[in-house]
Order: C-alpha cells, then sequence, then structure tokens
C-alpha cells in the first residue's frame, strides 16, 4: 500500500491494482482535524502524526483507525516505529516514546525535551 496525507487531514491509500501495476485508490482515512504530516508504518497498523495534535493509529487490516494519541501540544513532525515502540516529535519541542499497555493501548512511557539544539562548529 501508499499512503500520503492532505492539507485536510485525510490520509489517502491506494493498493496496487491485481491486474496491473497500477495504483487503484483504496479509501479514504477521516479523523484527523488538521493536516497530514507524517506516516510510517510497522506492526500492521499505519501511524500519522498531524497539525492536529495527535498521533492516530490505522488497522491495515480494516483502515479503521483504532487509537488516536494525544500528548502533544503542536504539530507532530515526525513518527517513527522502533521495535516494540512508537517515536514522535512535535514543534512543541517534545520527543515521546509510546508503547503498547497489557488492554492493547499506547501510552507515553518517556518524554523529552528538546530545547535548544546545540551548533557545534569546526
Amino acid at each position: 500500500m501508499l499512503f500520503a496525507g492532505t492539507q485536510d487531514g485525510t490520509i489517502l491509500a491506494w493498493k496496487s491494482g491485481s491486474d496491473t501495476n497500477l495504483f487503484e485508490l483504496a479509501a479514504s482515512l477521516k479523523g484527523h482535524s488538521g493536516g497530514g504530516v507524517s506516516l510510517v508504518v510497522g506492526a500492521n497498523r499505519l501511524y500519522s502524526g498531524s497539525m492536529d495534535h495527535t498521533v492516530r493509529v490505522w488497522d491495515l487490516n480494516t483502515l479503521e483507525c483504532i487509537h488516536t494519541l494525544n500528548g502533544h501540544t503542536d504539530t507532530v513532525m515526525s513518527v517513527i516505529c522502533w521495535d516494540y515502540y512508537l517515536l514522535s516529535s512535535s514543534l512543541d519541542g517534545t520527543m515521546k516514546v509510546w508503547a503498547e499497555t497489557v488492554d492493547g493501548n499506547l501510552e507515553v512511557i518517556y518524554t523529552h525535551n528538546i530545547g535548544h539544539v546545540a551548533h557545534i562548529e569546526d
């Protein structure tokens, strides 16, 4: 599958056609109220970061949103899957590490305040 976030918050999903090598629009995933900025696939899920300050978790089998992660106070610029963790970074100056709980939800287990990054000169 191929995914793209749009300015209105919709995520478009395309599947490769079975008879051709062309991609066909399979779904329009609705849920974000702000533009889709970052997308990553991992663990049979799509994770989307948005200008609405949330990360949404989409099941790749059903293309349904199964979780909405709240915790950032500004645009989520990046989402990364790493082993059993989801990392998100935001214009609010934080990076969050999310882990799955026993009941299948995701919760923040670590928050790092990015602050100012020092510039190293040669």
